[in-house]
């Protein structure tokens, strides 16, 4: 039997933003925001496909600062268990898109060093707060 908090606490594999135009679109038109060691680009976008949820989210670390694939996956890892457990903050934002608003996210780690769980949960909680306001000023134009 599955309790209630596992359920809220989840990360689907629909959540994950795959589609190549969209990343494209996100990083050139994107609104960066920094909180160090990671940088967060948000676009909303129009969506006519019902099936898509209102946040589809990547996680991306540079090969140039982390040189092993094995600690460039142990950072992705870290991003995503910290968005998995901090994602209720986007509720607010998520209440403000209408039928035809979605919205990406890309999470990109910056840092030369291996980071701990804490500072990249910290950092991924200062980002979201950031992300709900910039979706609360766009919601008021």
């Amino acid at each position: 039997m599955m309790n209630t908090r596992s359920r809220t606490h989840s990360l689907k594999k629909k959540d994950i933003l795959k589609s190549r135009t969209e990343i494209m679109h996100l990083f050139q038109q994107g609104k960066r925001l920094k909180a160090f060691p990671m940088h967060l680009l948000i676009q909303c976008i129009e969506s006519t496909d019902p099936n898509r949820p209102p946040v589809q989210i990547m996680f991306s670390v540079s090969k140039r600062r982390q040189r092993k694939a094995v600690q460039r996956n142990r950072v992705k890892r870290l991003m995503r268990e910290a968005y998995r457990l901090n994602k209720t903050k986007l509720a607010p934002l998520k209440e403000l898109l209408n039928d035809g608003k979605k919205v990406n996210l890309a999470f990109v780690f910056v840092d030369k060093n291996m980071p701990d769980f804490s500072s990249v949960e910290k950092s991924m909680l200062k980002l979201l707060i950031q992300a709900v306001n910039i979706g609360l000023e766009n919601n008021k134009d």
